[in-house]
This record gives structure tokens, sequence and C-alpha cells, in this order.
């Protein structure tokens, strides 16, 4: 009996493999690896910021550098946060940031240091589901202690302005 099985085994293995390698729709082989001439689907984009977020990019980056800081766009929410190794059901935690981003974090220059992250809030955000999406990044990163500043998407924005907001979001938050 268990000689049966065996042979059963080194059939199905076999069939596999013939599959694996004469199939000619398949970029993937076998093993999972993809061959050097696949015809992947990946293009790159033209652009990495929208017109609005670039525009509004260029004023915040003129701040940055008058305070010395440095301004990274579209990061990871969970490049900016931990979520200690013995947090109960932690996976569940984890879901609640993966697949996520901040569009605009300012950090301190000489350590890179997170000191505000940003979302620029534009008609989209006007959603049920954005509006959840929203509170909930606002609940985590209040947690975490780091300050989040919204700003509503405009067509231009003024440097002094965006310096005060920012400052004050701050100053807030440390509760100077």
């Amino acid at each position: 009996m268990s000689f049966l099985i065996f042979i059963a085994i080194v059939i199905v293995i076999l069939v596999a493999i013939k599959e694996g390698i004469s199939s000619k729709n398949s970029n993937i082989g076998f093993f999972g690896e993809i061959s050097s001439d696949a015809n992947m689907p990946y293009r790159k984009k033209d652009y990495l910021l929208t017109v609005t977020e670039k525009n509004f990019y260029t004023v915040l980056k003129k701040v940055a550098d008058d305070h010395d800081c440095i301004v990274f766009a579209k990061v990871r929410l969970e490049d900016l946060i931990w979520i200690p190794k013995s947090t109960h059901n932690i996976l569940k935690w984890r879901g609640y940031v993966r697949s996520r981003h901040i569009d605009f974090v300012l950090c301190e220059k000489k350590d890179i240091k997170p000191i505000c992250a940003i979302e620029l809030d534009d008609a989209s955000h006007n959603t049920f589901s954005a509006n959840k999406t929203d509170n909930l990044k606002d609940n985590i990163l209040r947690t975490a202690g780091l300050p989040l500043l919204r700003i509503k998407a405009s067509y231009e924005y003024d440097v002094t302005n965006l310096t005060q907001e920012i400052e004050n979001k701050i100053y807030s938050q440390k509760g100077v």
C-alpha cells in the first residue's frame, strides 16, 4: 500500500514539473522564480507626486530648508511607528497600518528624526471611507506621539502661513 502512495506522489511531482516547464503562458517557474525574459506588466510612472502634491511640496521644501529639516513624500505608516513585540494580537494592530502612507513627513536634518506628518486633504477625503481612514491615521499618530497636520489642498500655499501651522502643530503636541 505504501508503495502505491509513493508511486502516486512521484507521478504528481513529475506532472507538476512537466506543467511548470512546458507552460508557455507562465513567466514563473516551478519553484517561484521569475524568468529573466519574463514579459512583466510593470511600467514606470511619469511622476511620483500629483500636480497638487508637487505644488505643496515646493512650498513645504522652502519651510524645511529654513528650519534645517528634510521632507520625505509618501512614507509608509509602518516606517513611522512601531508596535512592541509583546503587544497582544500584534497582527491585528499591524493590519491597521499596513498599506497606508502619509503624504509628507518633515524630519530633522541631523538625524532624520520625524517631527511632523502632513496629510494633504483634497476632495477625495470627503467620502465616508476616506474619513474613517483619516480618523484612524489621526488616532494612530496621536497615540505614537507624532504630530499630524492636515492641510486642505489648494492651488497655492503661503510659506509664512504653512510655517506657522507646522510650528503650532509641533509645539501644541509637545505641550509647549
